[in-house]
């Protein structure tokens, strides 16, 4: 082979194996992680966990750093959103819902930077839900009511013919007999029914036919605060006995609705100790893990062949940020992670967000504004924070 056919083979391959190369350090050190991006927390070694806060004490300042871009005026804030946003999903990039304090439910188009505000009207009553759900074919549903609201347990629709949020009526009696409680979880299966749990009760509710139905839940003596479905469309439950409601009897269940089976898994483990173990939710990451707020993890390759993994905690989450607080330090549980797109594990509690490289073993407080978050199609992360504003964070700048 003469050398004018050898130097162009060889520059091929010299270009193939630089891009391999390159390829593995990226991943290796993962370069876009940007670890100096994080920030410290008020303490990091130990902490006085019965301190009290020092007469005229000052709250730390809530940082937020500069990959957070904020959307909104701060007249967009303060008129608009009241200074209060939470609940946020995004139905395209260019399709942002929250709800801005307990005034309205506000729609946010980032290419025009304008807020378009909505409320639920039901025989001359003018309310807002609790939260916002996002089902999987697109439909925007409204769950729940203000806690000073009768009939707190409600849902609604968002109707895109119309412009307008429409309460489900039909479904209403079954639903909601019990008006004293609200609806702490909603979650959709495989089928597109949605779930919600009603103190002691499971609700099935099907969106096509209207039809809602209660699952006998009474003989299991338990009281349910939240739950996750898996893809088999089981439902993992976070329940305490009726007749003792204490921290130390919450469990996770797993009720299987096509053989009516209830099964126990335990308390996560660390969740014995702490006076708040009753506060943990549930969700499964994209591996099949169940996690149980920051306490662990639950694996399992059989319902009958499960082991929990207890997560050693971090700092991240020792907080001075509790408004009228005696005690100075509060050591938060966070929300059970979401897991992103691009594999990071992402947290929020009283702390902020904090972001978890699980490979790594590596935590990073991502902002001090705590707030719910959620990732549109073009893997932007949009938070809705105190303050009432609105942030996109590129997951892949």
């Amino acid at each position: 082979m003469s050398d004018k056919r050898i130097l162009p083979l060889l520059l091929i391959v010299g270009i193939a194996l630089f891009g391999i190369l390159l390829c593995n350090v990226l991943v290796m050190f993962r370069p876009w992680a940007r670890h100096d991006i994080c920030i410290a927390p008020p303490v990091s070694v130990a902490f006085p966990p019965d301190a009290a806060a020092p007469p005229g004490y000052r709250q730390t300042p809530v940082p937020v750093a500069s990959i957070w871009e904020p959307q909104l005026s701060q007249r967009q804030r303060k008129t608009v959103m009241q200074e209060q946003a939470h609940s946020i999903v995004a139905r395209s990039s260019d399709d942002i819902w929250v709800i801005a304090s307990v005034t309205a439910i506000v729609n946010y188009r980032p290419s025009i930077g304008k807020l378009y505000t909505y409320t639920i009207q039901v025989g001359g009553d003018e309310f807002v839900p609790r939260k916002l759900f996002l089902a999987q074919d697109g439909t925007l549903w409204g769950v729940g009511k203000p806690s000073y609201v009768q009939f707190k347990g409600f849902l609604s629709r968002y109707d895109a013919t119309e412009d307008r949020f429409v309460a489900i009526t039909d479904a209403q009696q079954m639903l909601f007999n019990d008006h004293r409680h609200s609806f702490e979880t909603v979650a959709e299966d495989s089928q597109g029914h949605l779930w919600f749990a009603v103190n002691n009760t499971l609700i099935r509710y099907n969106p096509t036919t209207e039809e809602t139905e209660r699952i006998n839940t009474q003989d299991w003596g338990l009281a349910f605060t939240y739950f996750t479905i898996a893809a088999d469309d089981t439902l993992w439950l976070s329940a305490a006995s009726q007749t003792a409601l204490d921290p130390k009897t919450y469990r996770v269940y797993r009720y299987d609705p096509h053989t009516g089976s209830l099964q126990d898994y335990g308390t996560p483990p660390g969740a014995y100790a702490d006076a708040y173990a009753h506060n943990f939710n549930l969700a499964f990451d994209r591996s099949g893990r169940l996690w149980a707020s920051d306490f662990g993890w639950l694996e399992f390759s059989t319902p009958d062949d499960w082991l929990w993994y207890q997560v050693i905690r971090s700092p991240v989450f020792i907080h001075d940020r509790i408004h009228g607080s005696e005690k100075q330090y509060y050591w938060s549980h966070p929300q059970p992670p979401y897991e992103s797109s691009d594999g990071y594990f992402w947290f929020q509690s009283g702390a902020g967000v904090v972001r978890l490289d699980l490979e790594q073993g590596a935590w990073c407080l991502m902002t001090t504004v705590p707030g719910d978050f959620f990732e549109d199609e073009e893997h932007n992360l949009w938070l809705a924070g105190d303050g009432g504003q609105i942030y996109k964070y590129r997951l892949h700048p």
